[in-house]
C-alpha cells in the first residue's frame, strides 16, 4: 500500500537553540452555550476563513 509520509524535525537556528516558537490563539467564532468551543454550520466551511488564518486545526463531525 502506498501512502503519503510526513516527517516533521525541529530545526537549529544559527547559535544551535532549537525553533520552539509555538503559540496558540483564541479564536473568536460563532458558538452555543452549552459547548463553548462548538458552532453549527449547514455546509463544510473553509478552514483559513473558519479558524481567521490562527489555526492549523479545524475538526468537522456529524450528529
Amino acid at each position: 500500500v502506498n501512502v503519503p509520509t510526513s516527517l516533521i524535525s525541529v530545526k537549529e537556528d544559527a547559535s544551535g537553540h532549537a525553533l520552539r516558537n509555538w503559540q496558540w490563539h483564541k479564536e473568536l467564532v460563532f458558538y452555543n452555550l452549552r459547548a463553548p468551543d462548538v458552532f453549527p454550520a449547514q455546509k463544510l466551511l473553509e478552514q483559513i476563513s473558519t479558524t481567521v488564518d490562527h489555526s492549523d486545526y479545524l475538526w468537522y463531525s456529524t450528529g
